[in-house]
């Protein structure tokens, strides 16, 4: 069933819209549709609404603000909790949602905790949550409780058939999940532990027996964070394969050598303390692929032997996109880091009026080191919209 919040039917441009979409006279017309209300389709959403953008519709599955809010309230910010505020104050659309709000609030909360320290996630989520409650209730704002199977560009316009919907612009934020390795399947004597269940300790704790022994993959934020995790049930035995070295942000003066790619927080002190440490714990082994002397298939026929688990912590892809029509014709979507803008993939010819953000579509920077990196933050998101919704709402449908 779908589920609609009230909306006001005002614009300047009213009638100039209607036209537009009158080849689509049994479907609701809307200005912009934001595909996923997690911190990026919120920051999306709010940045267009900036842009005065007052007719929107906006589609999730469950608005709980993201994936994070059902699988990473327990896991430690990687980044410092004033990023936080001032993601959730980073609009003028924010901000008046955040005035708006009774009080206290979970905004008013995390303005308790050290600015200069990090957060759970799950306080984060609160705030977002917060925000997309607010968000919801503005007059001009509808919101659809479901997901979006299908895109169709016709005529100048984007027609989500399924729903009754066109829009002259469409955002997507798809948000991610964990890459699976197929390692596992080679091992059938080996249990495929979810990396999402790692990062929860309460869920790992339910999980994981006395005596297990845990194979982990990757050198990264959220393997560090799942060693961790697995280390401090205390009654485990841990392998973590790598072909990396262990990388860290460094704060230099006025920006963040490795900002995207290094550890951070928690993960950062404790890779230090413990994968690092001169005298590490016997139960918890690291292998670098690269420089072992085996093939791959030699370390893992005898590390995995009498291992009872493994965990992919090799990062993350993209949720399942809506599939994408133009003229009649399935088509591909080329996603440009640099302005948000898609085309098609194979005969890379702009697709009007379709745009990314958020996780599964991050912006493309380049550190002063020359290093080049996926911007992934809600700040940074924030930042990217802000750069690049005035642009969005300036294209011609």
């Amino acid at each position: 069933m779908l589920v609609y919040t009230s909306r006001r039917l005002l614009h300047s441009n009213r009638s100039q819209i209607l036209r537009a979409f009158s080849t689509h006279s049994n479907t609701k017309p809307y200005d912009a549709v934001v595909i996923g209300a997690g911190p990026g389709g919120l920051t999306a959403a709010s940045n267009l609404m900036d842009q005065g953008f007052s007719n929107i519709c906006m589609f999730d599955p469950h608005f709980t603000a993201g994936r994070i809010h059902e699988k990473y309230r327990e896991v430690p910010s990687n980044t410092k909790t004033h990023m936080f505020e001032k993601w959730a104050t980073g609009t003028k659309t924010f901000s008046q949602i955040i005035e708006a709000a009774p009080k206290p609030n979970a905004y008013t909360t995390m303005l308790s905790f050290d600015q200069d320290e990090g957060c759970m996630l799950g306080d984060a989520v609160d705030v977002a949550q917060l925000l997309s409650d607010g968000i919801r209730k503005v007059p001009g704002v509808d919101s659809v409780t479901a997901r979006v199977r299908k895109l169709r560009r016709e005529r100048d316009v984007w027609d989500l058939p399924e729903h009754g919907i066109t829009s002259r612009k469409v955002v997507l934020t798809p948000g991610s999940h964990p890459k699976r390795f197929d390692l596992v399947d080679k091992y059938p004597h080996v249990k495929e532990l979810d990396l999402d269940i790692t990062l929860k300790p309460s869920a790992l704790r339910e999980t994981v027996p006395a005596g297990s022994k845990v194979g982990v993959i990757g050198a990264s934020h959220s393997a560090v964070l799942a060693l961790k995790n697995l280390y401090e049930l205390g009654n485990v035995s841990i392998v973590n394969f790598h072909r990396s070295p262990l990388l860290y942000a460094e704060y230099k003066d006025g920006w963040i050598l490795y900002d995207n790619t290094g550890l951070k927080g928690v993960a950062a002190d404790w890779a230090r303390e413990i994968l690092a440490s001169e005298n590490p714990n016997p139960r918890l082994r690291r292998i670098n692929l690269k420089t072992d002397g085996r093939t791959d298939k030699e370390i893992y026929d005898r590390e995995l032997e009498d291992y009872t688990h493994l965990v992919s912590a090799i990062g993350y892809e993209m949720n399942a996109l809506p599939t994408i029509e133009v003229d009649g014709q399935e088509v591909l979507a080329d996603f440009d880091p640099l302005t948000g803008r898609f085309k098609e993939k194979e005969s890379q010819r702009p697709l009007p009026g379709l745009y990314g953000a958020g996780i599964a579509y991050p912006e493309r920077v380049t550190d002063r080191a020359g290093n080049v990196e996926s911007a992934v933050g809600w700040f940074k998101f924030m930042r990217f919209c802000k750069r690049v919704a005035p642009e969005w709402a300036a294209e011609a449908p």
